[in-house]
């Protein structure tokens, strides 16, 4: 059994205690966490794990909402939009995600916030399906850059300048330049042909594709995408081989559409 099986075990007995003692806001906290807990195991059309994560997301949304509780209400919305945006309901989750945001700012919760500007960005970068994306990913990087300096999270402020720098505006250029001051080693060739990047290219033979969410490797975009396409789904850099995927949920459709040659499923690696 997998470590996020035993988790869910744990989890459903403590959310029936929760249940069997009537205690709202421990049944609200267990339900949000099962639902992750769910949505974190690969599912498809054959089996409920997307149904279940759903279902224990608006367990906590209802009770939050009768709590008047900002900060759990605010968790419960972004949860409810993690599902929506995992199952392409695109427009539910953008106005969760909105009003998650807003709620934990609200109660003054910044690492949720942050968490949640940078998903919410990832997933219009990746998804789109709305005038305007790259202004709208461009808006959400920036915000989620300065919730990451208030939180002190370099990490956090690397994705949400990553984000910048994938909006396809005129700003990319400046925003790669601190891209590159934030990261920490910058790959000299690419992992997949052998030859030198070039970081300030902007053809599509020589453009860069980073590995941001995984391990910060560098490689050309088209090999990338050709290594990718190949269901390749490590990293091609010598002595790496970390996992390509491990920010992607539930989303087989990445590779597919990476192998139709549509660059914004870059946006999932």
């Amino acid at each position: 059994m997998g470590e996020i099986e035993k988790s869910i075990n744990l989890l459903t007995n403590e959310y029936a205690g929760a249940v069997f003692e009537k205690d709202e806001i421990g049944i609200a906290i267990c339900a949000n966490s099962l639902s992750k807990s769910y949505l974190d195991l690969p599912f498809s059309s054959s089996d409920d794990n997307a149904h279940k994560a759903l279902e224990y997301a608006k367990v906590d949304l209802e009770i939050s909402e009768r709590l008047d509780d900002e900060a759990q209400l605010g968790s419960a919305n972004i949860q409810i939009a993690a599902c929506a945006s995992a199952g392409d309901d695109w427009e539910t989750a953008v106005k969760h995600y909105a009003t998650g945001i807003q709620l934990c700012e609200a109660a003054g919760d910044t690492p949720v916030q942050l968490l949640a500007t940078l998903e919410c960005a990832w997933m219009v970068l990746c998804k789109g399906g709305m005038e305007n994306w790259g202004d709208e990913a461009l808006s959400l990087g920036k915000k989620a850059m300065g919730l990451a300096k208030v939180c002190g999270d370099k990490q956090s402020e690397t994705l949400a300048t990553a984000v910048c720098v994938n909006s396809n505006t005129s700003e990319e250029g400046a925003m790669r330049s601190r891209l590159e001051a934030l990261l920490q080693t910058k790959t000299t060739t690419c992992g997949v042909c052998d030859k030198e990047l070039d970081y300030t290219a902007t053809s599509p033979e020589g453009r860069v594709h980073t590995a941001i969410r995984t391990c910060l490797h560098s490689t050309h975009e088209a090999c990338f995408m050709h290594w990718v396409a190949q269901d390749k789904l490590v990293c091609p850099c010598e002595g790496c081989e970390k996992p390509l995927m491990s920010w992607v949920k539930s989303e087989p459709k990445a590779v597919l559409r990476i192998a139709q040659g549509d660059k914004r499923a870059l946006n999932f690696f």
